[in-house]
């Protein structure tokens, strides 16, 4: 699915749900840092119980040297 479409899609009627823990490893996996990190904020509002995983998600390394990761971590409990 092209980059540009990806919004569309998550609010197309229809559309499976996807938890924005799983939002944030899509736009991780296309290198899109800030949108990974603003994924991540909202699955930490909703208490998303994916969360636990972060620490050790490999899917999840490019984000691991950001600042903004590491205190979602702190944030959750988990040390960064």
């Amino acid at each position: 699915m092209p980059r540009r479409s990806c919004k569309t899609f998550w609010n197309e009627p229809g559309s499976p749900t996807f938890r924005p823990f799983d939002i944030a490893l899509i736009y991780t996996a296309l290198g899109e840092r800030d949108t990974a990190i603003t994924w991540m904020t909202k699955a930490v509002s909703e208490r998303s119980t994916w969360l636990v995983y972060s620490k050790w998600e490999p899917r999840l390394d490019p984000l691991r040297n950001d600042p903004r990761f590491q205190e979602l971590l702190r944030r959750i409990g988990l040390p960064a």
